[in-house]
């Protein structure tokens, strides 16, 4: 137990998310073996009390909690003394009251929080200290997750290990993570209300871009570093490729869109949003695009925009490219530090993330990946070997019943090293006996057959993961 009185702490909140954390905080502090035990012996008195003071206690409690419905902004103050009036007389210890609050708050948090009417809603970090981080927890319905939870495979069950040891375990609708956890990263997540659900299938589109370089790459020999830039004539080539790719995507009844890295150029997102507003006919199938990225001002930034023409998400690559260059030196990609990581939620979809080329191999945004439980990682690359990104994706896949979907520049191949060289693959979770296993949907390879595809399509059905 702590030496001060927690109650001093929670008297400090300044809103509901900042009163969750302090009663998370508390009940971290003490043994989770004695408040397991504690809490089930005081659930099994309660059932044989004569005189009614814990069931009292219980609905007082409910009934409190129920109003915080209509209390948590500008009646909050009033509704957290009426709490603390509570717990300073009442009979029910007072790691059992704080964990009973939370768990009734549990219930209620996300009609909390959805109580407003745009296209994104925020989901986290609802409140932080620096030290402990609070979020809502992603959509109970991902697109794979009725065949995976028909293999009792689901998060803090069987393969996908998620806080089993912690207070979390008690909580379904949000989470608490610790500093030390996110390894120095720090996700944002959305939730995306716009009506753009799937049911049994989803079609993606990958283009892979078929033109030589569509950039030029700038050596710096005294920094042993690169950069990128565009030119104006290439710009609009490569940005008319961008409406003749959706319009195709559309027309042949594709879901997802997706380019590989450095696609885009700093009027690529404005073009697109233009196109995706000035057809004359709106979209009837496509839902989102994944813009790849544009190297702009030492930032390799990707945007993931909705077919109505709303940008979700910006996503700044963090782990530099390494250019083999002249004279048997390895020159750095020159882009910016960046420790940010947004993660989008979309209903019947599950979790997104955006990651750029090798960024899904580094080790802080794999282990961020499986603590968020996102379900689909959608990845834009440049680069000559994807072998590592296979041999990561089909680990997330085992692990933690991660999808991969990957669009890789055609450009980026090396003559002497074609096999290494994927213009993209697709790689879901496969569920059987309770145990997971990596299925490849479909690799992609540009050989004679393909070499002018312009564009690829990987077709996934609900049950793909079977």
């Amino acid at each position: 137990m702590l030496k001060n009185n927690p109650l001093d702490n929670f008297s400090r909140s300044s809103d509901l998310y900042a009163f969750v954390l302090e009663n998370y905080k508390f009940l971290d502090s003490v043994s989770i073996g004695d408040l397991h035990k504690a809490y089930n012996r005081f659930q099994n008195e309660k059932e044989v009390e004569e005189d009614g003071k814990y069931v009292e206690a219980m609905k007082k409690l409910d009934d409190l909690v129920d109003y915080l419905v209509f209390a948590h902004t500008i009646g909050f103050i009033a509704w957290k003394q009426n709490w603390l009036d509570m717990a300073g007389t009442t009979a029910v210890p007072l790691p059992v009251f704080c964990l009973c609050t939370l768990l009734r708050i549990d219930a209620i948090i996300k009609i909390i929080a959805f109580d407003k009417d745009r296209p994104l809603i925020f989901e986290g970090p609802m409140s932080t200290d620096n030290t402990y981080f609070l979020y809502l927890r992603k959509p109970r319905s991902s697109f794979f997750s009725a065949v995976l939870n028909s293999e009792k495979i689901y998060p803090g069950r069987t393969t996908i290990q998620f806080f089993n040891d912690s207070v979390n375990k008690y909580f379904k609708n949000f989470v608490v993570i610790k500093e030390s956890f996110l390894c120095d990263m720090r996700p944002v997540v959305y939730r995306y209300s716009g009506k753009k659900t799937f049911t049994e299938s989803i079609k993606i589109a990958v283009v892979p871009f078929y033109q030589s370089p569509w950039f030029r790459t700038h050596f710096n020999d005294g920094a042993r570093t690169f950069s990128i830039s565009y030119s104006d004539y290439k710009m609009k080539i490569s940005n008319q490729a961008y409406k003749n790719s959706i319009i195709q995507a559309d027309n042949n009844l594709a879901d997802i869109i997706i380019f590989p890295e450095l696609a885009m150029n700093a009027t690529t997102e404005d073009f697109v949003k233009d196109v995706l507003l000035s057809t004359p006919k709106s979209f009837e199938h496509l839902k989102f695009c994944f813009l790849g990225s544009a190297w702009i001002d030492k930032n390799n930034i990707s945007s993931l925009m909705s077919s109505s023409g709303t940008v979700l998400a910006r996503q700044k690559k963090k782990e530099p490219y390494y250019h083999f260059h002249h004279d048997d030196i390895y020159y750095r990609e020159d882009i910016k530090h960046d420790k940010n990581v947004t993660l989008i939620d979309i209903e019947s979809f599950g979790r997104i993330a955006y990651c750029i080329c090798a960024d899904i191999n580094a080790k802080e945004i794999q282990n961020l990946l499986e603590l968020m439980e996102v379900d689909f990682v959608f990845v834009s690359s440049y680069t000559k070997n994807t072998e590592t990104m296979f041999t990561a994706a089909e680990s997330k896949a085992c692990l933690s019943a991660m999808s991969t979907v990957l669009c890789n520049a055609r450009s980026a191949k090396d003559p002497q090293k074609p096999d290494k060289h994927s213009n993209g693959f697709c790689i879901v979770p496969k569920a059987k006996n309770k145990k997971l296993f990596a299925k490849s949907v479909s690799y992609i390879v540009d050989d004679d057959d393909n070499h002018n595809q312009e564009i690829f399509y990987f077709d996934l059905h609900f049950d793909s993961c079977k």
